[in-house]
């Protein structure tokens, strides 16, 4: 573990110990993965184990309105970028253990490897985005699909046009491969704002998935909900802590650091600035 994970887990795990002494609510959480390389499967396989015993596992189009089953949590898992290694390393596992799940399509770069940047390391450089065939495939055994642009670029960082076109062409090619209405989008790189949510909503999308780790509720903007990120090889006591949403500690991390951040650069430039 690196420094900032150790600092994430302890955090979070405090922060499990307030959410359980909390008021005991189902909590509804959207997990994200990307790809699942091969010797990741064993590991990926107990974390599968552990969702099927504990929580009810739906599709992310139904995080917020799927009923809670005898109090239990609920979990729902998506997968960004559409690799073939959740193709032919990940679902099988979720098939066998009866548990749905959401992929988000890019879908200007099927059949090929990833043409966005990545960083160095980074297990998903040597995978492919799936082809129409492994998509259709896998939509016959019941997984839900979203789009995920067409290029996969920011979206924020692009013109109200830009936006538009990237949510309405990739959602034509989706629903064209699929025969059926897509209604979710999985923001790629999780760059949001609220002028991207707001195309989403007009480009007719039901819900729209960030990065930042949040529960799913009724107080938050649908087209705005939040989720954590989880790697196949996490170990299963971080991977409980994240199912069990404690990872949204992370949240308030990420915005004091921010805060920090701002606080040392205005003084500096404060500085700066006196006469001397």
């Amino acid at each position: 573990m690196s420094l900032k994970q150790i600092v994430e887990f302890v955090c979070s795990a405090l922060y499990a110990g307030t959410l359980w002494i909390g008021p005991r609510q189902p909590r509804r959480v959207v997990l994200f993965y990307h790809g699942v390389a091969k010797e990741q499967i064993d590991s990926f396989e107990r974390q599968m184990a552990h969702l099927a015993a504990r929580y009810r596992v739906v599709p992310a189009s139904r995080i917020r309105s799927a009923p809670s089953e005898d109090g239990r949590g609920l979990v729902a898992l998506t997968f960004d970028d559409a690799l073939v290694s959740v193709h032919d390393h990940a679902a099988p596992v979720l098939i066998r253990h009866g548990l749905p799940a959401t992929i988000c399509v890019p879908t200007g770069n099927l059949g090929r490897p990833p043409a966005w940047s990545m960083a160095d390391g980074c297990p998903e450089r040597g995978d492919c985005v799936m082809t129409e065939q492994q998509i259709s495939r896998l939509a016959e055994l019941g997984f839900e699909w979203f789009s995920h642009g067409v290029s996969h670029s920011p979206l924020s960082e692009l013109s109200e046009e830009e936006i538009r076109r990237e949510m309405i062409e990739s959602r034509r090619r989706l629903e064209g491969i699929l025969g059926c209405e897509v209604v979710g989008i999985g923001y790629p790189h999780g760059a949001c704002d609220d002028r991207v949510a707001r195309c989403a909503r007009e480009a007719g999308y039901c819900i729209g998935l960030t990065t930042e780790p949040s529960f799913a509720s009724e107080a938050t903007d649908e087209l705005l909900t939040g989720r954590t990120s989880v790697s196949a090889g996490d170990g299963l006591l971080t991977f409980r802590l994240k199912a069990y949403g404690a990872y949204e500690a992370t949240r308030y991390l990420s915005r004091t650091k921010r805060f920090l951040l701002r606080r040392f650069q205005s003084r500096r430039e404060s500085g700066a600035r006196q006469p001397s």
